[in-house]
């Protein structure tokens, strides 16, 4: 009777006909997991049973333009449709596109602070980032060690800290 159960056993791969049905939407997750009757789930109430879907590569064409955010962060984690999420509403969607490396030209302006910190991460054009008016921005850029001696100087703190921290593991080697 327990959700918990009936999920462990969708995980197994038994009851898979059944469990399609669950109330539960971790178990229907689960069910999409499988790969089972993807046909079905993609049009699942719950945007949870829709990112299971997405998971699995299944007619992301389709759930490219789902009305959840966190559905279609998962389309662009998959690499698709990239030139359409690029522009999207949500600045998530944006982040995980920038995740993937694509037209970080075009997302190192981009308003969201959140999508300029993936940029960073990707370690594009730190030589501009360095200077963003996000502290977490500049963190990212110090946590890649990109001139330290600048960022050791920046007006926040918490980018010092990350500037001395890398600055010191730099030092042990």
């Amino acid at each position: 009777e327990s959700w918990s159960v009936r999920r462990a056993v969708a995980w197994q791969g038994y009851g898979l006909d059944i469990l399609i049905n669950d109330e539960d939407e971790d178990v229907r997750a689960a069910v999409a997991d499988q790969g089972y009757r993807l046909d079905i789930l993609i049009n699942d109430k719950s945007e949870y049973v829709r990112e299971a879907v997405a998971r699995k590569n299944y007619r992301l064409d389709e759930l490219l333009k789902d009305s959840s955010i966190w559905v279609r962060q998962v389309v662009a984690w998959q690499g698709y449709g990239l030139d359409i999420l690029l522009k999207d509403e949500s600045e998530w969607v944006r982040a995980a596109v920038a995740n993937q490396g694509y037209r970080l030209d075009i997302l190192i302006n981009d308003k969201s602070e959140w999508v300029r910190v993936a940029v960073a991460a990707r370690e594009y054009r730190l030589d501009i980032l360095i200077k963003d008016e996000s502290q977490w921005v500049r963190s990212v850029v110090a946590r890649k060690g990109y001139r330290l001696d600048i960022l050791l100087n920046d007006e926040n703190e918490y980018v010092r800290k990350i500037a001395q921290e890398e600055l010191d593991k730099l030092k042990k080697n």
